[in-house]
């Protein structure tokens, strides 16, 4: 992680649109727009938040299929590291939205 601090602002609408990056957010130097950031952040979060609901949504569904006496006890450890990777593939892409 790095230590250097970034400075957002506002524009107005039509400084915003006249100057609205197609890349990353700014180019090097440039303060993001703040409704640019925020709405690549939402969706971000929807993504996360999604794949948390799939994961555990799917898990009785698999244990419908499976009908070994173990596949339960496997199942549920496993659901935690996958939740782990994915709060650390969010805490990732959020730092790089950020930059």
């Amino acid at each position: 992680m790095t230590a250097r601090r970034v400075v957002v602002t506002r524009l107005t609408r039509r400084q915003s649109a006249a100057r609205r990056p197609r890349g990353p957010l700014a180019a090097e130097g440039e303060a993001p727009d703040v409704r640019e950031l925020v709405a690549r952040q939402l969706r971000q979060a929807l993504t996360t938040t999604a794949a948390a609901l799939a994961l555990l949504a799917g898990l009785p569904a698999v244990t419908l299929w499976t009908r070994a006496p173990g596949a339960l006890v496997a199942l549920t450890l496993a659901v935690q590291p996958a939740l782990v990777a994915l709060a650390v593939r969010h805490l990732r892409r959020a730092e790089r939205l950020e930059r």
